[in-house]
């Protein structure tokens, strides 16, 4: 730097007066008016010379002065004679930017650096290059290669000197169409200094080729040649491959390409630029070309976004045919994409619409002997078809995919596929369990199945602590799963799940109302519990209080915004109703389509509030529970499976039931009498379509909907929460993901995968990773909370990166993973090939 040039004259020079410093071309004029110097005087010389002589005679006749002329230096005799300031310039010195002596003088060089010293002082002599050099501009550092490399970094914009990675990188990103005039200069520079042969050795130690023309287009032909051989890398070349030229065998090029490319994309300065590198620049090479020709089962090493989009795109024109090589596709591509996102919710909605399809088989038989065993066959297997269904369509409705020609169309495809299936399937199994229901005459007390009716009976009298009760409109068995497995997550939650069998008609008024204690239930058009009508949470409070003065009953909203205080009080009751209501709530008087999302919220808000109440309010058991479930399907209801209403005097009607006191002729559907589901003895009777069709009615919604006798809308789960004082000391297990481990650039990316979802017997683990060489680490340590619930491995995947931070020389590392409250004894310990030891320079 200027500044750190004319402090050195001066100090090397303590007698100093005048530093003259001629600019003829005004090169250094902007730096010269940034300069810095507390003591010494900067002065710009501005053609007054006889000012100026009699300033230094008088005013700065003690002062150090920096003189910056924009003038030529005078060499010859005749310009010394025209010099008004000859006598002063020949006391004191003049600062020569292109002064190899000078140079050499300033930096402490030998006379044996003299000649690198003429050969590049045209570019040694500017502030920025000696600020790239500085690490070797010294007589012990002063090498050529190191000179070369430095210039090279200059070349470049490099703030300091790198290692080849990183020129490499920048040297790719100039490639880009906006930096055209900035690899013009390079290319000009490297041919001035002759530093063609030196760069051509690092781009074929790199990319097993050379430089000719040294252009741009050959800049871009080794991005392509980076995206090319990390994609294809390890595969035999097939003679349809178009761009087999750019090939390369060489394994030690491979292992730099890795580690270039894996350096450029994680570099903190020029990560994203890179990455647009290879996008734009890389662009050529046609990741669909390449499963054309190699195949999409093919073992790709490296997954650009593009060529993860072309599989899923591949996987969606054939689905659901895909066979077993499309699900390891998919499966592989489940562990590749972790991050929420576009890709990941495509991913999902056809893992979701694949496991669908396959446990909705049509050809299954759907007949079992008894009440019983439709109950089990769904709680454990079949509610599995409505939690994909409602996890297909959500992420369906998150996918916008115009960039892809015609896939949207082929997910169109896939959304219409599934919804045809889902609605054949529940039509066929609840076909058929109402078959069986009427067989046995609806008689529920003959069911081995606890009863709604049952429930304040059977789980809260019972107990003699004090007890929450949140009841939610509509939460339906397969969203309390969910539910369940997002309350595992504590580690002091000890949560069970059951199921019990609601009402016909599946309706609000008869779920809450048989969710009540009471000793006299009546229907006469309307429901009334001990004489009072329970319609709103204001009549189930008096309710409640007639069976016990130390019953509550609020809403949700109540408690979630109550403060500590109020809910303190409130829970001091001995059983508190708490009254939800979104699922239901968007399905009648929302939008129906959110159905599925308000599920996703309730989810969210029930766990919630059962942390808050068991955490900071003295209840430790609370039972979640619902009025009755649902049946939605994403497609409009044909009216072929809408029923007619038999012409009688209603109580009430919607799509799913109406109710009468007469006795209608009923065609498709059945015709129940009240008291064999309820605890109503009056002579109404129920009439409820066959499966899972509609009645038609007027201002009914069809897609959301309830009432009837499906499984979906009559097994309600019943959640019973309570924790422990200390965790539950059985943890999940770390499952490494692969086992031949090697660091490419520094950096090892690891997976793991939770054995297990979470469960009551099986909580969290969080695991500590870290790499080591013996006992030492030698790299960053990174946390993993291995937490899932989900029911399938892709669901309970998770990667990190560990980054080597110390050199090391041996060839073979150790990965080591361990529970974080345990660091002496790891879970897992795995070889881990050091590739760390191809150098950078060379």
């Amino acid at each position: 730097m200027l500044n750190d040039k004319i402090t050195t004259y001066f100090q090397r020079n303590p007698r100093l007066k005048v530093l003259f410093f001629f600019d003829p071309e005004g090169e250094y004029l902007e730096e010269v008016r940034a300069l810095d110097l507390p003591a010494i005087r900067v002065v710009e010389f501005a053609g007054d010379w006889f000012n100026l002589k009699l300033k230094f005679n008088t005013i700065w006749r003690m002062d150090r002065v920096f003189l910056y002329m924009p003038v030529k230096s005078p060499q010859s005799k005749d310009e010394m004679g025209d010099f008004p300031l000859l006598g002063l310039l020949k006391a004191n010195k003049e600062l020569r930017m292109d002064s190899e002596a000078d140079f050499m003088e300033e930096y402490g060089l030998k006379a044996n650096h003299a000649m690198l010293v003429k050969r590049y002082i045209n570019e040694l002599k500017y502030a920025h290059t000696q600020q790239v050099l500085k690490p070797i501009l010294n007589a012990a550092g002063f090498v050529e290669r190191d000179i070369q490399k430095g210039l090279v970094c200059a070349f470049l914009s490099l703030s300091k000197m790198e290692d080849w990675d990183t020129i490499l990188i920048r040297l790719l990103t100039y490639g880009l169409p906006n930096k055209e005039k900035e690899l013009a200069s390079f290319f000009r520079k490297v041919d001035k200094c002759n530093l063609k042969e030196f760069i051509n050795k690092q781009i074929n130690t790199y990319f097993d080729t050379y430089f000719d023309l040294f252009d741009r287009d050959e800049v871009i032909g080794l991005v392509k040649r980076l995206k090319y051989n990390s994609i294809t890398q390890g595969l035999l070349v097939n003679p349809q491959d178009p761009y087999k030229a750019l090939k390369t065998d060489n394994q030690n090029c491979i292992e730099l390409l890795n580690r270039l490319r894996e350096s450029g994309i994680a570099h903190a300065s020029m990560g994203n630029t890179f990455q647009e590198t290879l996008q734009i620049n890389g662009a050529a090479i046609l990741e669909s070309k390449l499963i054309e020709v190699y195949g999409m089962g093919t073992p790709f090493v490296y997954m650009t976004e593009d060529l993860k989009w072309e599989l899923i795109v591949g996987l969606g024109h054939v689905f659901p045919e895909i066979g077993q090589g499309g699900e390891a596709i998919l499966d592989k591509l489940s562990i590749e994409v972790q991050e929420e996102g576009l890709m990941k919710s495509t991913l999902s909605f056809l893992r979701n619409s694949l496991i669908l399809l396959k446990k909705a088989d049509l050809k299954l038989s759907l007949v079992f002997d008894k009440p019983e065993h439709y109950i089990d066959a769904y709680t454990h297997e079949f509610a599995q078809v409505d939690f994909s269904y409602r996890k297909a369509i959500l992420n369906y409705y998150a996918i916008r995919l115009e960039q892809y020609e015609g896939f949207e169309e082929y997910l169109e495809r896939i959304k219409l596929m599934i919804d045809d299936i889902y609605g054949k399937f529940t039509y066929k199994l609840n076909h058929e369990w109402l078959e069986c229901l009427n067989d046995k005459g609806f008689e529920y007390a003959k069911i081995n199945c606890p009863k709604q009716y049952d429930f304040f009976t059977n789980k809260i009298a019972p107990l003699k602590q004090k007890v929450a009760v949140i009841i939610s409109d509509g939460l339906r068995y397969e969203v309390a799963t969910e539910l369940l497995n997002e309350l595992y997550k504590d580690d002091k939650n000890i949560s069970k799940i059951d199921v019990q069998l609601a009402s016909l008609p599946s309706e609000t008024a008869f779920g809450m109302a048989n969710l009540l204690p009471g000793k006299q239930y009546v229907y006469d058009g309307q429901i009334r519990v001990d004489g009072e009508i329970p319609a709103g949470i204001e009549q189930r409070d008096k309710i409640l209080k007639m069976h016990s003065p130390g019953y509550k009953a609020v809403s949700f909203d109540t408690v979630l915004n109550g403060n500590k205080q109020e809910n303190r009080e409130l829970f001091k009751a001995d059983v508190v109703y708490i009254y939800h209501d979104i699922i239901d709530k968007e399905g009648h008087k929302g939008t129906e389509r959110n159905v599925f999302q308000a599920a996703q919220t309730a989810i969210a808000e029930l766990a919630g509030m059962v942390k808050r109440i068991q955490g900071g309010y003295g209840v430790n058991r609370v039972f979640i529970t619902s009025d009755h479930g649902f049946i939605y399907n994403d497609n409009d209801i044909e009216e072929s499976d809408k029923n007619t209403i038999a012409a009688c005097e209603c109580t009430e009607s919607g799509a799913r039931h109406y109710i009468t006191a007469d006795n209608p002729d009923v065609e498709l559907g059945y015709k129940v009498s009240m008291y064999k589901t309820t605890k109503y003895n009056e002579p109404y009777r129920v009439v409820i379509p066959d499966s899972v069709n509609r009645f038609k009615k007027q201002g009914s919604r069809y897609r959301y909907t309830h009432g009837g006798g499906s499984l979906q809308e009559l097994i309600v789960p019943v959640i019973e929460s309570s924790r422990r004082e200390e965790k539950v000391q059985r943890k999940v297990k770390p499952i490494l993901f692969g086992t031949n481990l090697s660091i490419a650039s520094n950096n090892l990316k690891v997976t793991i995968i939770q054995e297990n979802p979470l469960s009551s017997v099986e909580k969290l683990c969080v695991v500590e990773l870290g790499i080591y060489n013996d006992t030492q680490l030698v790299s960053n340590k990174a946390e993993i909370t291995l937490n899932a619930v989900g029911e399938s491995p892709n669901d309970r995947i998770f990667t990190t990166v560990l980054t080597l931070n110390t050199k090391v020389l041996d060839t073979v590392l150790k990965l080591k993973v361990f529970d974080k409250e345990d660091l002496l004894n790891p879970l897992i310990e795995e070889s881990v090939k050091n590739n760390t030891l191809i150098e950078r320079d060379f």
